[in-house]
């Protein structure tokens, strides 16, 4: 399972805090958290339009806006450093580099798999096999141990659709993050009655970050389809893109209803905040799912 890892708990130990933010199962948390704060501040955002018991609280709404904002920002530069440093991603740089190490390693991967094919080679006895196997296994724990990627630069990635959604994901969320930091109450309070500045700082960054959070999610669609019009259901990572996708949309149209200034505006936005949060939520509950669960597709 998936959380095997971080069940262990090494605080002392430097590698083990950075493979806690590089496994994949830590920054699917971060987007089912952040997910989470976002439910919440839809309900504060849209219930005192649908009862008149509930009133409007700005600090509510201001600091959960926040919250979720800086959780989706840490969720996305954590993928970042998770795609960098999945396996198939790390194999696929290392096997096109021309490195005499890296080089030498694959020679001996492949001379190894020869002559454990070969004819010639009998069979070994059950007893054999134990005793050969131990120490083998040993050895595997100790070379398989990775160093962290912290950055790469490699232009492999801009051959990827996962990698443009990773790339966007992070890219939006940083933008979004923007209109977080205006929510905080104090700072609302400052500009909300300069109209340029508030939609510049405020709204703007929702509508631009929900567009970001459309784009990526559209790439992860397609990244998880066999063809590019055939839409593939059946995949969690297609089910990922598909509800990031509508979560975005309606981040997105939040945003844009913030710039009229009317009773139906200001309904609209935080309906579409409502039922943006609750997408994002299914999105990233899926994304977990298929963390945990490696063989799903």
């Amino acid at each position: 399972m998936a959380f095997t890892p971080m069940l262990r708990l090494e605080y002392r130990n430097f590698s083990w805090w950075v493979a806690q933010a590089s496994h994949p199962t830590f920054h699917r948390l971060a987007f089912t958290w952040g997910s989470v704060v976002w439910v919440v501040n839809g309900f504060a955002a849209f219930l005192p339009f649908c009862n008149s018991h509930f009133e409007k609280a700005a600090h509510s709404t201001g600091w959960t806006a926040f919250l979720g904002a800086t959780i989706f920002e840490i969720g996305s530069v954590l993928g970042i450093l998770e795609y960098w440093n999945r396996d198939e991603v790390r194999n696929s740089r290392r096997k096109g580099t021309g490195s005499k190490s890296e080089g030498e390693g694959d020679i001996e991967s492949q001379a190894s798999e020869r002559h454990l094919t070969a004819p010639n080679v009998p069979p070994l006895s059950s007893e054999t096999h134990l005793e050969d196997e131990k120490p083998k296994a040993g050895r595997d724990r100790t070379t398989k141990r990775k160093d962290i990627v912290w950055f790469s630069t490699d232009t492999r990635y801009f051959r990827q659709l996962a990698w443009y959604g990773t790339f966007f994901q992070l890219l939006a969320a940083s933008i979004f993050w923007i209109s977080g930091f205006t929510a905080i109450p104090p700072i609302q309070s400052a500009i909300e009655e300069n109209t340029p500045l508030i939609r510049g700082t405020y709204w703007a960054p929702q509508v631009i970050g929900g567009s970001g959070f459309i784009i990526s999610a559209t790439f992860l669609m397609l990244a998880a389809q066999d063809v590019w019009w055939k839409p593939k259901p059946l995949s969690i990572g297609w089910q990922v893109g598909v509800w990031n996708f509508i979560g975005g949309m309606g981040f997105m149209l939040s945003g844009a209803f913030g710039f009229p200034s009317s009773h139906w505006a200001e309904y609209q936005s935080a309906l579409t905040t409502f039922w943006g949060g609750w997408a994002f939520l299914i999105g990233s509950i899926f994304q977990w799912y298929g963390s945990v669960n490696p063989d799903s597709k």
